[in-house]
């Protein structure tokens, strides 16, 4: 049977309509095949199109290690993995492995000082300025554009109580997210998870109080961010790249 277009006239009545393409959370008939992980859209959108074999990159606060492994497997030629705790208490060579491509430093300030300058092709750091005052984080962008190559990217979050408040008002948000509705009721799994991360699912009550060192919560936002970024030489691309709902990711170039 030969299909034509003519076959179309008549289906889909009101016009096929899958679902929002800007509600990160809409449903879809792809039903359990329709959602991927924050961490996996960040990974494509962030860092595959910006990392590839000739490429030097600069990674602030590595933990165990799952943001470097995705620089090694597309072929970096180097990384420098920069982080206040030792690879041992980190597990970062365990999970890692023991590579000639890395270079891991246990730093105590942020001035970049073991990387060499004009360097980088490529700077990212996911789930550590979010713990850091402004202060700091405005000391780390000052130190970035000497170290980076004229022309290199970069992309990090940043914890923004404004957006994370949305987030949380959204009683679709957590119950898509946890996938609970049909089990157990929105207001028990709020109340649930704000004993469990009162730091997180309270952030407005902690905007004087970031919490109990060293995980602080600090409030930056992505606009105060940003102007921090312009002031360090930084082109700032995107304030937020959107591939978290929760916290911005900014996107920055060095001119």
């Amino acid at each position: 049977m030969t299909k034509d277009i003519a076959d179309f006239h008549t289906v889909w009545a009101g016009g096929y309509y899958e679902g929002d393409p800007t509600d990160a959370f809409a449903a879809s008939s792809y039903l359990g095949s329709g959602y991927v992980s924050v961490l996996y859209v960040t990974y494509l959108v962030c860092i595959k199109p910006f990392v590839g074999p000739e490429t030097t990159v600069l990674e602030i606060g590595p933990g165990r290690g799952a943001w470097t492994k995705t620089f090694l497997d597309l072929g970096a030629s180097k990384v420098w993995a920069l982080d206040a705790a030792s690879a041992e208490h980190t597990g970062f060579n365990d999970y890692v492995g023991m590579r000639r491509e890395v270079e891991y430093r246990q730093v105590s300030d942020q001035t970049l000082g073991d990387v060499p300058d004009n360097s980088i092709d490529y700077f990212f750091s996911f789930g550590v300025f979010c713990h850091l005052p402004e202060a700091i984080i405005g000391d780390y962008l000052k130190a970035l554009p000497g170290k980076m190559r004229s022309g290199a990217h970069g992309f990090f979050l940043i914890a923004d109580f404004d957006q994370h408040d949305a987030r949380m008002r959204d009683p679709d948000a957590l119950d898509r997210l946890f996938e609970l509705r049909r089990y157990i009721p929105q207001r028990i799994v709020h109340r649930v998870m704000s004993r469990l991360a009162p730091f997180k699912y309270k952030a407005r009550s902690r905007w004087e109080d970031p919490g109990p060192p060293p995980t602080e919560w600090y409030h930056l936002g992505k606009t105060k961010a940003a102007q921090l970024a312009r002031e360090a030489g930084l082109i700032v691309i995107e304030e937020d790249t959107g591939t978290c709902p929760r916290d911005p990711i900014l996107h920055v170039v060095r001119p």
